[in-house]
């Protein structure tokens, strides 16, 4: 099973639900998309209009920013809305009478005025950088469109979903808001950076969903598409470092620290959605072509595998089984992967395809074309439902968990049950078809059973609920090939949801086993009741996230505030490091000159201009007060000091912090200065008191203790070495040793953590990692911090396995894969 079965060979492939579903996938992709970027937009106008403000040259210009960042306030909802709106006409077929109708459209450029010339210059401007940036992925984009276009009248254009596009109903949507057009561009500039930089993973999806479709998946973006916008920045080359998290927070720690917002990764639906770029859910997420498998699926790969055996007789048997050994289907196979899963796992269970092997159940040898023994009868599939639901009661009524899945034990258990209805003598057997439907599940239970990414007690819950997926299987022909279907999904969310339990005291654990009693005492033959099930799960899945969003985040601030108080300590004490700082003088440094400090390393960072200009204000006020020993250095106390004051206390003033309390300290600092200016021994009056023009004759100097110029000696010249900064040095060791650390590494990962040799690995979530400390902060699944490691040590325990990464796949296609590619490849 190869790319190759993508492939559309025929018009009549593509129907129009399937047009309906492609439409609405990629509705919901740019929605899903688009909402993120734009939500930054507007988190990061504030600031900048601010900035605008603060600097602007007149009180207008200034009032003009200021209702600007009002409006926006007000208008951000309605905003968002029309601009969702306005890129969704473009999901519209074209209107070739509109287009003939303004041929000189594009040409009306010198009719415009200024104002909006400006404005089409920057939508140009920005569609332009997006076209150097995703010109190939755009490209390929347009080309499957056009060529859908083909098969179906009713596709939009195939410059639809171009960044101009994007950029004109970003334009239009402010046509109706009263702006001037300086803050317009102030607008487009935002737009710019927080969205048009950011669709590389817009584009890729939007291809994927077309390939996944079956339409041109032989066409692939080039490697330096991948290698940009799927690969760590060069500079920064593995793992977090070079994938830092940006929240919807301006705040530098948040940028500059890898940090993951837990309002973004919510709910299972949204991980599978994001899963092929997952690092820890990628091991089986598509279907290759050189036998490997992957986790939406469907890991069954014949290219790379064996053949599975095809029974003797059966019609087509020669063009089937040499398309399988090659890797492909023959002509005429289903198209979609849907469709050719649910054609493998078919031909498994009619018999039309054979295995036999280690693991391989015995009722999988059976061919469908072997006769059976003479007078063999089989027990009605009616029969069978009614046993399965007999041993489903009895389960619903035992509290034991279970621990593994004997296949053996249960059918034994299955006749047994039967038998006891028709007198208790077992009479009859259970048809090839309803023993290999029971043998399969009971294969993908195994697979389950063997997912280290779920935890035991999930694992026990997703054990009870064997029978009635036996049952559903039976009666739902639909239930392999739909990934929607609400068993699946029922199995997906408990296994989703449980990623972080460890305890069957967790009050999480509590509700999902009532899920599960629930649908051991309901279900019997109608799906409704795994929907019901699928829809409380949901909302267990929404009123947990609600709860741990803000615990998270509040446990990222507290983790990220200590971190940039001992920055700012830690800057503090290398600058008076073996210097002299005055009593009188520690108040103001250490109290209100760090809390400055400390605010800006947290809303711009320590690359700021504002950062370094704190710094360089702390070295020079350290080094105005140390004694003065030279002429130079009462000379520079005495012509900087002013200035510096003055910088300090303008500087102070503009913080919340006491007005009172800086005057003070400032005041304090100039007595200093005073003080040490007048009992300078390098002051004007005290050289004048020891300089004489008059020498006496006695004090004359005698000839014999006069040296010649060839005894006096070269003078020694003293070069400093280059001061290095262990702050610095510090920091750079720990981006190395992030930069070593895996890839599958970041904020958001969930991870099975050693905790100890003598305790069990604690389920915990990556949450933070400080750069400059190499430090790595994981949470629960609450948000509370539970443990903190060093990179070095980290990395180490992945090495030997005694840490490891939580995948987070879908468990049921995870197991399906595994059972498929266990099928085919056993000989």
């Amino acid at each position: 099973m190869s790319a190759s079965i993508h492939k559309l060979n025929s018009p009549s492939q593509v129907s129009n639900n399937q047009y309906k579903l492609l439409i609405k996938q990629i509705t919901g992709c740019l929605n899903e998309e688009l909402s993120v970027l734009v939500g930054r937009m507007f988190d990061g106008a504030d600031d900048m209009l601010f900035q605008l403000a603060e600097n602007a040259d007149s009180n207008e210009d200034q009032n003009q920013y200021f209702d600007t960042m009002r409006m926006l306030r007000v208008e951000r909802k309605n905003i968002g809305q029309n601009f969702a709106a306005n890129l969704k006409t473009y999901l519209q077929p074209p209107n070739n009478d509109s287009e003939q109708a303004n041929p000189l459209l594009d040409d009306e450029l010198s009719l415009v005025d200024q104002d909006e010339m400006e404005e089409l210059v920057a939508i140009s401007t920005m569609h332009s950088k997006a076209m150097n940036l995703y010109g190939e992925a755009v490209n390929h984009l347009e080309a499957r469109v056009e060529f859908l276009s083909m098969k179906s009248t009713t596709i939009f254009d195939k410059n639809a979903l171009a960044p101009k596009n994007i950029c004109e109903s970003f334009k239009d949507t402010l046509i109706e808001i009263e702006l001037s057009t300086n803050n317009k561009l102030v607008l487009y500039k935002l737009f710019d950076q927080e969205v048009i930089m950011h669709l590389a993973p817009l584009y890729t999806k939007l291809n994927q969903l077309f390939i996944d479709q079956g339409i041109l998946p032989q066409i692939k973006l080039g490697e330096s598409f991948a290698r940009e916008h799927s690969q760590p920045q060069p500079q920064q080359p593995q793992g977090p470092a070079a994938t830092q998290q940006e929240t919807n927070d301006n705040d530098a720690l948040y940028t500059q620290n890898s940090v993951y917002d837990p309002r973004q990764t919510a709910t299972f639906h949204n991980s599978q959605h994001y899963n092929s770029n997952s690092p820890s859910g990628g091991e089986h997420n598509n279907l290759q072509g050189n036998g490997q498998q992957g986790s939406t699926g469907y890991g069954g790969q014949y290219g790379g595998g064996q053949a599975p055996q095809q029974p003797s007789g059966t019609p087509g048997t020669g063009s089937q089984s040499s398309a399988y050994g090659n890797g492909t289907y023959a002509s005429g196979s289903p198209n979609t992967m849907q469709q050719q899963v649910e054609h493998v796992v078919s031909q498994f269970i009619s018999g039309e395809l054979t295995a036999s092997g280690p693991g391989i159940p015995a009722s999988f040898t059976t061919a469908s074309s072997q006769p059976a023994s003479p007078g063999t009868q089989y027990y009605d599939r009616r029969d069978v439902m009614k046993a399965l639901s007999s041993l489903q009661y009895n389960v619903a009524q035992s509290s034991s968990p279970i621990e593994q899945v004997n296949a053996a034990d249960f059918k034994r258990a299955l006749l047994a049950d039967m038998g006891s209805r028709s007198g208790g003598a077992i009479t009859k057997q259970v048809n090839q078809v309803d023993e290999k439907t029971i043998d399969f599940i009971e294969m993908l239970f195994d697979a389950i059973v063997d997912d280290s990414s779920i935890s035991e007690a999930v694992t026990n819950l997703l054990l009870r609920l064997q029978i009635p997926v036996i049952k559903v299987a039976m009666l739902d022909k639909d239930f392999f090939v739909d990934g929607e279907h609400p068993c699946r999904t029922t199995l997906n969310l408990i296994a989703h949801l449980g990623r972080g339990l460890i305890s069957r005291d967790d009050d999480l654990f509590n509700k999902l086993n009532q899920v599960v009693e629930n649908l051991l005492n309901d279900f019997d033959v109608d799906i409704t009741s795994f929907e019901n099930a699928a829809t409380h799960l949901e909302n267990i899945e929404q009123n947990e996230l609600l709860q741990s969003v803000e615990k998270e985040r509040h446990t990222q601030k507290s983790v990220l505030q200590t971190h940039a108080r001992e920055v700012v300590l830690a800057e503090l004490q290398y600058q008076v490091m073996n210097k002299t700082l005055p009593k009188m003088a520690q108040k103001l440094l250490l109290k209100h000159w760090s809390t400055l400090m400390f605010h800006y390393y947290i809303k711009l960072g320590k690359s700021s201009d504002e950062w370094q200009e704190s710094v360089n204000t702390v070295t020079q006020l350290v080094r105005l007060l140390q004694p003065v020993q030279s002429s130079q250095a009462h000379h520079f106390l005495t012509s900087e000091k002013d200035q510096l004051l003055d910088t300090i206390h303008k500087t102070l003033l503009q913080t919340r912090q006491n007005p009172v309390e800086i005057e003070t300290e400032i005041n304090n600092i100039f007595l200093i200065f005073n003080e040490m200016i007048e009992n300078s021994a390098f002051s004007p009056a005290a050289l004048a008191k020891e300089e004489s023009y008059f020498v006496s004759v006695d004090e004359t100097a005698d000839d014999s203790d006069i040296m010649t110029p060839d005894e006096l000696d070269a003078p020694a010249i003293d070069f400093p070495e280059a001061e290095i900064n262990p702050l610095q040095e510090q920091a750079e060791k720990a981006r190395e040793k992030i930069a070593k650390l895996p890839a599958s590494v970041r904020p958001g990962v969930w991870f099975k953590v050693h905790n100890g040799d003598s305790n069990v690995a604690r389920r915990a979530k990556l949450s933070v990692i400080i750069m400059e400390e190499a430090k790595l902060i994981f949470v629960d699944r609450i948000g509370v911090k539970v443990i903190e490691k060093d990179a070095d040590v980290f990395n180490a325990e992945l090495d030997s396995e005694s840490s490891q990464v939580i995948s987070d796949h879908s468990a049921f296609d995870h197991a399906l894969g595994l059972v498929i590619t266990s099928l085919s490849t056993a000989t």
